[in-house]
């Protein structure tokens, strides 16, 4: 399993425009995921992953949307299909 993190400096949530923390990654379970949490919440805002229908090329389209900068070998792992 791999986890990463990041900061999402604009996040839109509830009419108002706050930081949000991104965390992605790859689980055997799973498979790819990524989830958004803001402050004022416990659990997280968006949970997605392959195992519940989440495309590889959504999961890149999204993380895009929300201002994400994903390093090359993670993108590239994505777009083959490769754990990372």
């Amino acid at each position: 399993m791999s986890r990463y993190q990041m900061q999402i400096e604009q996040y839109e949530h509830k009419d108002e425009t706050v930081e949000a923390i991104l965390a992605y990654g790859f689980d055997h379970v799973a498979g790819y995921f990524y989830q958004v949490y803001v402050p004022s919440e416990q659990a997280p805002v968006e949970d997605r992953d392959s195992w519940r229908g989440l495309s590889r090329s959504e999961l890149i389209e999204h993380l895009d949307t929300l201002g994400a900068s994903l390093p090359a070998e993670h993108r590239s792992a994505i777009v083959l299909d490769l754990p990372f």
